[in-house]
């Protein structure tokens, strides 16, 4: 089996992002203009990004007010 330079790189590319996003950047762009099978896997995982960013963000909102009615609460 040939693989060719430019699938290699679209690898190399989305490997480099899936481990960014590992160590924790939500941030990290995954962005492809192919409309294959790494394409889809590009953007799967774009999907993917999004959606733990805003988990995180309900999460961490859902924290804060759980601690200023606990707060309000008293002892």
């Amino acid at each position: 089996v040939t693989v060719g330079s430019t699938t290699v790189t679209s690898l190399q590319h989305l490997s480099q992002r899936a481990d960014e996003m590992a160590e924790g950047n939500l941030d990290a762009e995954i962005a492809t203009g192919r409309s294959d099978e790494f394409g889809t896997l590009a953007r799967s995982f774009s999907e993917m990004r999004d959606s733990l960013s805003t988990s995180l963000s309900e999460s961490e909102a859902a924290q804060v007010e759980a601690q200023q009615v606990g707060g309000l609460a008293g002892p």
